[in-house]
């Protein structure tokens, strides 16, 4: 108990008032999505005029070499729901596109846990620098996917754009943060 009122303390102190919550579970069950502008450095006379997009956390990703096995850790141990591979129609592999490894899915209600077998040529089948199933990934969902590549654009960061190529429902991009970790952003289309 003691360590986690320190973490919420600090979670309380980080945040708005108007988010301030007891606990991290309670982050996420609010469905908290900010709003981004399309461009983190410094505003121009244009300012005014710029376009919002809604960014809001959607997954983490995991990779194994043993799916199933942290798939039933997951699930067995800490309780959460599983996702049927059915909710995720992925197109098929081919010679130089798309990624046909093990996947599972899990979920608390609210963030999902997507588990992929580890797979080390991803970025080269599909003509990319960033590999997201090499060591996993942290995945945001958004509401306009050209601004966001603008906004990376806009910001010097490389990317790594698979459009479809994972899922058949997601425009996915994937880039890294400072300090080298793969983030992931996507649309539905």
């Amino acid at each position: 108990m003691v360590e986690r009122s320190r973490y919420s303390k600090t979670l309380q102190l980080a945040l708005p008032k108007i988010y301030a919550v007891p606990s991290l579970s309670k982050l996420f069950d609010t469905g908290l999505a900010c709003r981004l502008p399309l461009r983190f450095s410094e505003q121009t006379d244009q300012s005014k005029d710029r376009a919002f997009m809604k960014l809001e956390f959607h997954h983490i990703n995991f990779v194994s070499e043993d799916v199933d096995r942290m798939h039933r850790f997951y699930t067995q141990v800490l309780g959460l729901a599983d996702i049927p591979i059915e909710n995720f129609p992925r197109p098929d592999e081919t010679d130089d596109s798309g990624y046909s490894g093990k996947i599972r899915f899990a979920t608390d209600g609210g963030m999902q846990m997507h588990l992929a077998e580890k797979n080390l040529e991803v970025a080269f089948k599909n003509g990319e620098t960033i590999n997201p199933v090499e060591r996993g990934h942290i995945a945001f969902r958004t509401d306009d996917i050209g601004a966001f590549k603008k906004l990376l654009d806009d910001n010097g960061i490389p990317y790594s754009d698979y459009g479809t190529a994972f899922a058949k429902e997601w425009h996915q991009v994937f880039f890294h943060d400072p300090e080298g970790n793969i983030i992931e952003v996507h649309q539905a289309v």
